[in-house]
């Protein structure tokens, strides 16, 4: 139950607005080194008409300090930027469906708020999937209403860095 984890201190609960959860049954775009650039307007057009329904006000958990220090990761038990709450279910969501649908990659899963700091001037990707060397071996992306320019500077920042990426 999620109000025993609230009791324990491990959740907290808050309200806040997000659009309904999209179907998360394939990346919207996936690209390799060696493969073509994508059609960034397009590609921004195909993330942007997605989102047919508005912002409704629903109950959130987050984890708190004390669950990241019990289970690893970050976490401050707030909602950091209310515009990102529909960004973050979705991400949120496309970890638990690659944890049930590829435990191997999902096992390489670093979010960006472990890696931010070592990023220093790069573009912050929601996930980097790394292999069991540590190496990066693909770029997650949840992409919400891009615009063409921030499509294509991701683009461009993976091609330079020669990682793959998918974006959802």
């Amino acid at each position: 139950q999620l109000s025993e984890l609230v009791e324990a201190g491990l959740l907290v609960r808050e309200r806040a607005f997000a659009r309904p959860l999209l179907p998360l049954t394939e990346p919207v775009f996936r690209w390799k080194p060696g493969d073509d650039a994508p059609a960034f307007g397009e590609l921004s057009w195909t993330m942007q008409k997605r989102w047919t329904e508005p912002a409704r006000e629903i109950a959130v958990y987050l984890a708190t300090r004390r669950a990241a220090s019990i289970f690893g990761g970050k976490a401050e038990g707030r909602i950091k930027n209310l515009s990102q709450v529909t960004h973050d279910i979705h991400l949120g969501a496309l970890y638990l469906k690659f944890r049930r649908e590829a435990p191997t990659l999902a096992a390489g899963w670093v979010g960006e708020e472990i890696f931010a700091p070592t990023r220093e001037h790069q573009k912050l990707p929601d996930a980097m999937l790394y292999d069991r060397e540590g190496r990066p071996r693909m770029v997650i992306e949840f992409g919400g209403a891009y615009p063409t320019e921030r499509v294509k500077a991701f683009h461009e920042d993976c091609a330079a860095r020669g990682l793959p990426y998918e974006i959802w």
